[in-house]
């Protein structure tokens, strides 16, 4: 069984090592000198493994607690890695919005626009959200919020530019 002095004075080796708790947490400490706390369960008949967090930013108190509800989530037959890899999905497909990143290209700009400008502008971004700018790049719905379709995918680390210039 796990304590907080045992997860503190754990020192690196040459090759990975675990320290078990129990029910299938662990702590596994790396030749870096990292420790994280993994979870090891069964599920569909294979074993599986979940990150619950890093030693010392996640305490072993918030990693039981993790532990607790990824074994209640196996008991309702629900997978925790899929449950997370799909939390994660839907809050990236929040963040890609048109909205967003016309709102984020809106405020990275503004500040070097005339007032005129930048309301004349920021008229334009909010009545193209509005109308028909998804039917136009191939998009299924309209609004403000709605969604990109798979082949307007914004690449990652781009937020501005003459894209949403051109699309304004």
């Amino acid at each position: 069984m796990l304590t907080d002095t045992l997860c503190k004075n754990a020192k690196p080796k040459e090759k990975p090592y675990r320290l078990a708790d129990e029910k299938g947490l662990y702590l596994e400490v790396m030749p870096t000198g990292s420790k994280y706390f993994r979870l090891k369960y069964r599920f569909g008949g294979k074993e599986k493994r979940l990150a619950l967090g890093v030693y010392p930013e996640t305490s072993l108190k918030d990693a039981r607690q993790k532990r607790d509800e990824a074994r209640q989530l196996l008991s309702q037959g629900i997978d925790p890695s899929e449950q997370c890899k799909a939390m994660k999905s839907a809050q990236t497909a929040e963040a890609d919005t048109f909205e967003v990143i016309a709102r984020e290209w809106w405020a990275k700009f503004q500040p070097a626009w005339a007032p005129s400008h930048a309301e004349y502008t920021s008229r334009r971004k909010n009545h193209a959200g509005r109308s028909s700018l998804c039917r136009v790049v191939g998009g299924s719905g309209t609004g403000v919020g709605a969604r990109k379709p798979a082949c307007f995918q914004v690449p990652p680390g781009f937020r501005g530019g003459w894209g949403l210039r051109l699309a304004l």
